[in-house]
């Protein structure tokens, strides 16, 4: 098991920055969120990569995870975002792709349920190719909002190369029972994600 911290919580400084502070506070792991200043997968160079590679190197750090949410994109600069993200996994050894699912539009949420799996298994299939995990997160106000939902897409997938990422702030936000979720996903929990939360926050 791996214990990292997200880039994301340094989305106001350069990620250089941020790794050199995740390794300072003692963590030898880190999940790269490709929100991050300088993280676009479109836009990131073999030379930057490389650059990247070394500096985790030298701090120390391993890649438990890559990250892609871009919930602000618009949908198809989402989706080419995602496709490059998977291709950076092999170069970063992540083992695992989270992503999440697009806001909820109640009046068509049938229709983004049946387009959030389609495109989960397309995601699937390539992280197969690439010997990696894509591990959806659910979110509050998001097409997979809590457990359930999740528990659900997932049968309903029933892919090998997808699976869950668990978010314990989420999960209290939603009213979730931990063990309960923990013990309805099993197998499938490839990620995690550990936070501090007040009751309503």
């Amino acid at each position: 098991m791996k214990i990292g911290y997200r880039t994301a919580a340094f989305a106001d400084r350069p990620v250089t920055e941020a790794l050199q502070a995740i390794a300072e506070a003692g963590y030898n792991s880190v999940e790269l969120c490709l929100e991050s200043d300088g993280l676009n997968p479109l836009e990131l160079t073999p030379a930057k990569i490389t650059e990247l590679r070394a500096q985790l190197d030298d701090l120390g750090l391993s890649v438990a995870a890559v990250s892609y949410q871009g919930l602000e994109d618009q949908l198809e600069v989402r989706r080419q975002r995602r496709y490059a993200a998977i291709d950076l996994l092999p170069q970063f050894g992540a083992p695992v792709f989270v992503v999440a699912s697009r806001r909820e539009e109640p009046a068509r949420l049938h229709v983004q349920w049946d387009e959030a799996l389609q495109l989960y298994s397309e995601l699937g299939n390539l992280c197969a190719e690439r010997d990696c995990i894509l591990a959806v997160e659910p979110n509050p106000g998001l097409v997979i909002r809590n457990t359930e939902d999740l528990v659900r897409a997932l049968r309903e997938l029933d892919h090998p190369n997808v699976g869950a990422t668990l978010d314990v702030a989420h999960a209290a936000v939603t009213g979730d029972d931990l063990p309960w979720s923990i013990y309805q996903l099993g197998g499938r929990l490839r990620h995690l994600h550990i936070a501090d939360i007040r009751d309503g926050v």
